[in-house]
This record gives structure tokens, sequence and C-alpha cells, in this order.
């Protein structure tokens, strides 16, 4: 199914409706446009899986659909064929969701707030527990996009850095690893350029001029050399302008215009050349005038 905006401010919708996904009352698939309600007073969507999110202008966001998890955020697990506020939560800016009934909102203040289900910690509240109705996720206001995936959740800051949380089951937080995580983490940017000095090779026995052996640090199948306090972290220097998050991949663009991914790759959607799965990021060949990304 599909959701937009025109520009008078209206909804319109069509498509697969067995959730009650388009929002128009009832359950009858559209094979064209139909409005959503008489309002000319929508902002933006946030939609994905059966649950579409929906900004009006006064910063209120509203949803429908299926709600199985409290991924409406109205309080309760009853699906609705029609929009319906979410009381708790006002001024927001942005809203993301995800197929597997999970979202996320960041208000004007830069706070952020998640709902719906949990399972794998993503909704980084430090817990594994469904949520109903937004909640607070931290204390920080220096939150500034938002994009949902399959079970896990990527979120840039104000400053430039990029965090993740959720499900990890093939790296696709970017971590270097696949532990899932229910809280916030900064995903790791191994750089030959970053002030963290290190370098790395493809040998498996690595030993300094001395013979010394260094500590080491496996990240997608590269050993990092480094001293123990010199091991890979993140990239100080990397900062984000676009961010989308697919079922258990990601691709990032950062504000120097170069594109980055990680995850699954099965169907070569890294865009790396082959089909080798990434638990940290890697660079999508060498152009610099990429703009926005979505998956």
């Amino acid at each position: 199914f599909a959701v937009a905006v025109n520009r008078d401010g209206a909804i319109y919708a069509w498509g697969n409706n067995s959730m009650g996904q388009l929002g128009i009352n009832k359950l009858e698939q559209k094979n064209s446009f139909v409005q959503v309600g008489t309002g000319l007073n929508w902002e933006s969507i946030g939609a994905d899986g059966y649950t579409p999110l929906a900004i009006k202008t006064d910063k209120s966001v509203w949803s429908w659909g299926t709600n199985t998890s409290g991924q409406m955020g109205d309080g309760t697990v009853v699906s609705k064929n029609f929009p319906v506020q979410i009381t708790s939560i006002s001024n927001i800016k942005t809203v993301s969701a995800a197929a597997p009934n999970h979202a996320l909102a960041i208000k004007t203040d830069g706070s952020l707030w998640a709902w719906g289900n949990n399972y794998y910690g993503q909704l980084g509240l430090s817990d594994l527990t469904d949520r109903s109705s937004p909640v607070q996720v931290g204390a920080l206001t220096n939150w500034s996009s938002i994009s949902c995936g399959d079970y896990y959740t990527t979120v840039i800051k104000t400053d430039g850095t990029l965090w993740s949380w959720g499900y990890n089951n093939v790296g696709q937080l970017g971590i270097s690893n696949t532990a899932d995580r229910s809280s916030p983490v900064q995903v790791l940017q191994p750089s030959i350029n970053s002030p963290i000095r290190y370098t790395y090779l493809q040998s498996k026995e690595l030993t300094s001029t001395n013979n010394e052996i260094l500590a080491t640090s496996k990240i997608d199948n590269r050993i990092f050399q480094s001293s123990p306090s010199e091991l890979p972290t993140v990239d100080p220097t990397a900062t984000w302008k676009s961010i989308g998050s697919g079922m258990e991949h990601f691709v990032g663009i950062k504000t120097d215009g170069t594109a980055w991914s990680l995850g699954n790759n099965s169907y070569g959607q890294l865009g790396i050349s082959n089909l080798t799965y990434k638990s940290s990021l890697v660079q999508i060949g060498s152009r610099s005038d990429w703009k926005k990304v979505y998956c």
C-alpha cells in the first residue's frame, strides 16, 4: 500500500487494506487513490508495515492500521482503520515506523520517543517490554533524524554522530559484532583517516617489528593491528546527513557526500560489488555526490 500528502495538505492512500492501513474507515482494497478523511492540515507521513504515522501542521501525530503490539501509540492494542491522535505527545518534528511494529518520533525540542514492539530492544529503553504509548528514550534532547528497520533503529544526533540499537543478527547495528542492544550505542567507523592510529591487514598472525604480539580486533574478517589503547572505536570526524534502515541492512550518507552501508548483503543490497555481510561500515564506491537515501 501507499500513502501520500499533496500540496493542499490532504492525505491519499491506495493498495492493500487488509489491516485498515489505508485509514478510510473500511477494509476495502483500493487500486486508485482515495482521500483519508477530509482534513487539509497534514504535513508529513512515516509509513511502513501496516501502521502509518502522520504529522499535522499543528505538530500533533496520528496513526492507524494494525496495533497488535501497541505500535499505534494510542495506549491500546486495538487496531483502527481510521486516524487516531496519539494524545500523550505533541510538538512532533519527525516520525519513523517499521514493518515489525515499532515506531519512534523526535519532538521539536530534540527529545526522542518510542513505542510498539520491543522484542529485541528496538525501542532503546534498556528493556524488552512492549509499549502502547510513547516513552522517552533517555533524557537527551539532541536527536536529529530517525530510520526504523526490522526490529532495529538508527538515529542521527545533532552533532552528526550515528547511533543504533535493537536486533543485530547480521551486524546491522554497525558495532562490529552481532550482539543485540536495548539502549543506544554509537555506530563504529573504522577509518584510516581517523585520529585513532591503527592499520588493518589480511594476516591472522600479527607481530610488531620486534616480534611482539600486538592486541588485535577482528572486524568483517579484517584484523586490526594496534596497541591495546588504540583499538578501533569510532571516527570522531564522521558526521551523517541521511540514513535508511532496511530489513536487515543500513545505508547512510555522510555530510561529505560519501555513502556507506552495513548488515545483510545476501542480495547485494550493500552495493559493495560482493555478497559479503558487514558488521561495520564500508564505503559504497568512491563517489562523494550522494544527497539522500531510503531503504
